[in-house]
């Protein structure tokens, strides 16, 4: 991949001269780079800040949405492998957590230096179904309402029929993506996995979020923070005073 094409896939958010980590952060269902925006002020000196640009959204406004896994998955992957000598971590949330798990996979079948930790958030274990049935294919008025339940969505945009004319495309292909994922059955990831959960969220559960043990041979952490899907928003600095602990490598760490 050319320097033209990995621009257009990652978007740097915070430089960092001499940077001991970058942490790669990949989008939840119909959300983009701004999101990881305001992490720039929040993560600790030494971590440079990078964010997957998906089509449909932004800078790409104009291309349809995604509508498989695995073509953005291998996207990423050319864009991140010449980070080969760099150590990275990389952070999902939501659909973002599997294009993390799934990106990770990808760097491992290229035999490419893949991420030192994977960081996940609001989404249950790949190998787990999810409990709750799934919404993608729902009316707009009943999906919606579900979209409502979840968060993350601001309600001046579900007030406006405009603009969810406009955003409800791109939310519902990335919801229909994230339902309709079904993971491979391969050998556990070397790297640490942290997972970040929601103690009201809808759509998780902790049997769930801990069941992300089993797909790494390494250290595992789970932890819980008061909030639905979206409990990011409502815990603010006890959450990432978490992250940037879990950012720091430990001795019994089993790094790439």
């Amino acid at each position: 991949m050319n320097r033209a094409d990995a621009e257009l896939w990652l978007t740097c958010l915070r430089r960092e001269a001499g940077a001991q980590l970058r942490l790669l952060c990949l989008p939840y269902a119909g959300g983009g780079t701004l999101a990881y925006r305001p992490w720039a002020e929040r993560l600790p000196h030494g971590v440079e800040l990078w964010a997957a640009q998906l089509p449909g959204r932004e800078k790409r406004l104009a291309e349809p949405p995604p509508d498989a896994m695995s073509p953005m998955v291998a996207a990423i992957a050319d864009a991140v492998e010449p980070w080969d000598a760099t150590s990275f971590a990389v952070y999902g949330h939501s659909m973002g957590a599997q294009l993390g798990f799934e990106l990770a996979r990808e760097l491992r079948r290229r035999g490419a230096s893949g991420p030192t930790r994977l960081l996940v958030s609001g989404c249950v274990a790949p190998q787990v179904p999810c409990p709750y049935p799934p919404i993608h294919a729902l009316s707009d008025g009943p999906f919606i309402e579900e979209l409502k339940k979840l968060g993350g969505t601001p309600d001046e945009v579900l007030r406006s029929a405009e603009l969810m004319a406009f955003v409800l495309p791109v939310i519902r292909a990335d919801i229909t993506l994230s339902e309709n994922y079904a993971c491979r059955d391969e050998p556990p990831l070397g790297c640490p996995i942290n997972v970040y959960g929601g103690l009201a969220d809808p759509v998780t559960d902790r049997e769930g979020l801990d069941a992300w043990q089993r797909q790494t041979t390494g250290p595992f952490k789970l932890r819980m923070f008061p909030g639905d899907h979206f409990f990011i928003d409502a815990c603010g600095a006890v959450f990432f005073d978490a992250l940037a602990a879990d950012l720091q490598p430990s001795p019994t760490d089993s790094l790439k």
